[in-house]
């Protein structure tokens, strides 16, 4: 289910929508959202304050915790910091990030997960981009990694700056990682839902590719300024969840493309995602049959919508790989 939101009229002071070289300095609110990680989080948060462009405000959100998170969070409110801390019952981590957005009152959204970190020039890289070009309502960077596991489609191959910008180049990958996105609030309105709360993993991706396809232009720094982290309860990680996770890619890939529907002028970023889907269902067949639930796997594409030719050729493909003894890799 994807929350819906619009904004509130505090996001047209200052005539946000042109906002750059002559408007007013954009405000950022950074928005962490926290589960059971009390041991990174303070690390996180101080990451965020510790801005050579100082945040609006660092609003956290506690989807649950049980693990003496709210601990944490006191000692970082203890002064004059923008700090606020918000605690929920377990929803996950995209009702956590909604619920952050909905409490945020700067005109940027600035999201960073809690166990990832920020270098100190984060917003001040965003800053000069809006600068730069007041039609940008994206920005993304290049992060850095803080572990050395590489495998699959974990880490993905470097992008120009120009293909960084360019919403087809970034559709054909999981390029975009949440903690390097500052995302104008204004263009969230123009997308008509936030995160997708009933989608266990690949959720951001879903807003993301929405919010490529909507914006006027994207801002892109080649220079890190973001640290990913690598912890063992990271849902991307989770190897038992890998026909779940498939099947996640695939429903995010089949909203993004309805939403594409009725905007024509997005014609050409349908194939991208057309395209990747096939493989996704070929993929899911593939270690279906492998598993011994191919007939389960089918089931669930026929249910979710994929077109009746599209999941033949995905059968007949993946069939053809089980006889050649494919591996195949996630997509």
């Amino acid at each position: 289910m994807m929350e819906r939101w619009r904004s509130g009229p505090h996001d047209q002071e200052g005539g946000e929508e042109n906002q750059g070289a002559s408007g007013s300095a954009p405000r950022f609110s950074v928005v962490i959202p926290t589960y059971n990680r009390a041991g990174h989080l303070a690390k996180a948060v101080q990451s965020a304050l510790d801005q050579t462009y100082p945040p609006h405000k660092v609003i956290v959100v506690d989807d649950g915790s049980t693990d003496g998170t709210t601990s944490a969070v006191a000692g970082l409110r203890n002064g004059a910091a923008p700090v606020r801390y918000l605690r929920q019952a377990n929803q996950g981590v995209a009702a956590a990030r909604n619920r952050g957005i909905l409490a945020a009152d700067g005109d940027w959204i600035a999201l960073l997960d809690s166990d990832d970190i920020w270098l100190p020039h984060k917003l001040e890289t965003a800053r000069r981009l809006i600068e730069s070009d007041g039609r940008i309502d994206f920005i993304h960077s290049h992060p850095v990694y803080d572990f050395r596991f590489v495998t699959g489609n974990l880490l993905e191959p470097e992008l120009t700056v120009a293909q960084s910008q360019d919403p087809a180049v970034l559709m054909d990958g999981w390029y975009i990682k949440t903690s390097s996105v500052v995302i104008r609030r204004s263009l969230l309105d123009r997308l008509g839902g936030l995160f997708s709360t009933d989608l266990r993993t690949c959720e951001d991706f879903e807003l993301f590719w929405r919010a490529i396809a909507a914006a006027r232009s994207i801002g892109y720094s080649i220079e890190p300024d973001v640290v990913i982290g690598s912890t063992p309860a990271s849902l991307s990680r989770d190897a038992a969840r890998v026909l779940d996770r498939i099947k996640d890619n695939i429903e995010a890939m089949s909203r993004v493309l309805r939403w594409l529907d009725g905007r024509p002028e997005q014609a050409r970023l349908q194939p991208v995602l057309i395209r990747r889907r096939y493989w996704a269902a070929r993929v899911l067949l593939t270690r279906a049959a492998r598993e011994g639930c191919v007939v389960e796997a089918l089931a669930w594409l026929l249910r979710h919508g994929l077109p009746r030719i599209e999941i033949g050729r995905a059968v007949v493909s993946a069939g053809r790989g089980l006889v050649n003894g494919e591996n195949p890799s996630e997509v």
